[in-house]
């Protein structure tokens, strides 16, 4: 468990807000995937490989969220390989699942900015986590931590 700074070490420009509760259905052309990632449903769908579904594809996380191979495999605790060989694994999906649990979270506190929500789950240090961002917490197995942390700052934030 982590104990909880005062403050919330989480940017200034991560502005908390609400998230809207009705938003309408959104197709997905594949020449504009990466565009049209910039809403929470296009965004978790444009992870979703037909070939593999349901399960999400890392190869399209990758390329999301503008990361290497190298870096999602150590992530991942995974070989480079696995990723492209056996995409549906038991660890390569469980990763990716907790990784979108917490930028889902920071998507909701945020109001609805993803492109806020993925600048600070991948590069803003956080107090709480020894100056590790919210990306690599989640690497060490501290997902539920970050969820808890994110809903402690927007509960703050709201109440």
């Amino acid at each position: 468990m982590v104990d909880y700074p005062t403050h919330s070490g989480v940017p200034s420009d991560f502005a908390l807000g609400h998230m809207s509760s009705h938003r309408p259905p959104i197709t997905l052309n594949a020449q504009t995937v990466r565009n049209e990632a910039a809403t929470e449903i296009s965004f978790i769908a444009a992870l979703q490989d037909p070939v593999l579904a349901p399960m999400l594809s890392p190869l399209r996380y990758i390329s999301l969220l503008g990361m290497d191979v190298e870096t999602l495999a150590r992530n991942a605790g995974v070989s480079v390989g696995a990723l492209t060989h056996t995409p549906g694994s038991a660890a390569i999906q469980s990763h990716l699942r907790n990784n979108l649990r917490v930028i889902k979270a920071a998507y909701d506190a945020s109001g609805g900015d993803l492109a806020k929500s993925l600048r600070w789950f991948r590069a803003e240090p956080l107090q709480a986590f020894g100056q590790k961002t919210a990306e690599q917490a989640v690497s060490n197995g501290q997902a539920d931590d970050v969820v808890r942390l994110i809903d402690s700052l927007y509960a703050g934030a709201a109440g």
